[in-house]
């Protein structure tokens, strides 16, 4: 549980926000610092300046609640976002604005912090192809520079339309860019020598066992979305179109999914803290 903080303007500290967030004082509740300067508009236009206001921005509202709290905890969390050259409006689709976000996970690296950032989203109003291949290549540079937490999955229209279909798509991008990140594992149990030396030239590994227990691991990333199945197979299953597979998985998951309870001890510290705010 945490509280954002967003600062929209440069060089300019959001009243309403900072307020209510200074009357928690006590609770121990994170908060996340959200600047939003939009390069081009109300950041310089390039990349770097970006970067730098944002992370002022930051700096500037860490110090204001350390000097309200001593040692509240703080997540540096800055959208460092991109204005469209076209309309001088958000532009959600853009790898400037990935490659920022993974900046500042290395800021919030140097700094000790962790760090909140967002892969960005598309510029398409519906899942569509313009959202799949804005949405697929955008989310690289941020996710695999592995923030603590990652925000924004099913946005589209510039973060302004919220789909659950696309919120699917997101989550499998996130699955890909996980197993990007994770890279090539090099454990010794990893190299099986002796499993090469076994099998020989000319043969296969299908019925080794370690191809079964690797397959069940996190070697193989087995996505749950999409055709993976021949074409004969597809057409035989009614030639779905994704979009459609995507809605019926959505219905399935609201009408049958119960989400996992809380662990106890975080249940006993959220009832903690609402416990001490009547007190207050």
């Amino acid at each position: 549980m945490s509280v954002l903080l967003c600062p929209q303007s440069p060089l300019m500290i959001d009243r309403d926000y900072t307020d209510a967030y200074l009357a928690l004082k006590g609770l121990n509740i994170p908060v996340a610092i959200m600047p939003m300067p939009l390069m081009g508009a109300t950041a310089p236009a390039s990349m770097i300046s970006t970067i730098v206001q944002g992370n002022c921005e930051v700096l500037a509202m860490l110090c204001l609640l350390q000097a309200h709290e001593p040692g509240v905890p703080v997540i540096y969390a800055p959208a460092l976002a991109v204005m469209d050259p076209r309309s001088a409006t958000l532009r959600g689709a853009s790898m400037e604005f990935s490659i920022m976000g993974a900046a500042a996970t290395e800021m919030a690296r140097y700094y000790g912090l962790p760090a909140e950032s967002s892969p960005g989203g598309s510029d398409a109003h519906i899942p569509d192809v313009q959202c799949a291949y804005e949405g697929g290549t955008m989310a690289l540079p941020t996710t695999l520079s592995w923030p603590d937490i990652v925000v924004g999955p099913g946005m589209l229209d510039g973060s302004m339309v919220s789909s659950l279909e696309q919120l699917l798509v997101d989550v499998e991008i996130f699955r890909f860019a996980r197993q990007g990140h994770r890279g090539v594992v090099t454990d010794p149990e990893k190299w099986l020598t002796d499993v090469i030396k076994s099998v020989g030239p000319g043969g296969n590994y299908l019925c080794e066992p370690s191809t079964l227990s690797s397959i069940r691991s996190d070697e193989w990333f087995v996505s749950e979305s999409g055709v993976h199945q021949s074409y004969e197979h597809w057409q035989a299953e009614g030639s779905r179109d994704f979009l459609e597979a995507l809605k019926d998985r959505v219905d399935q998951i609201l009408t049958h999914h119960e989400p996992l309870p809380l662990d106890e001890d975080v249940d006993q510290e959220l009832n903690r803290i609402c416990e001490r705010a009547k007190i207050g």
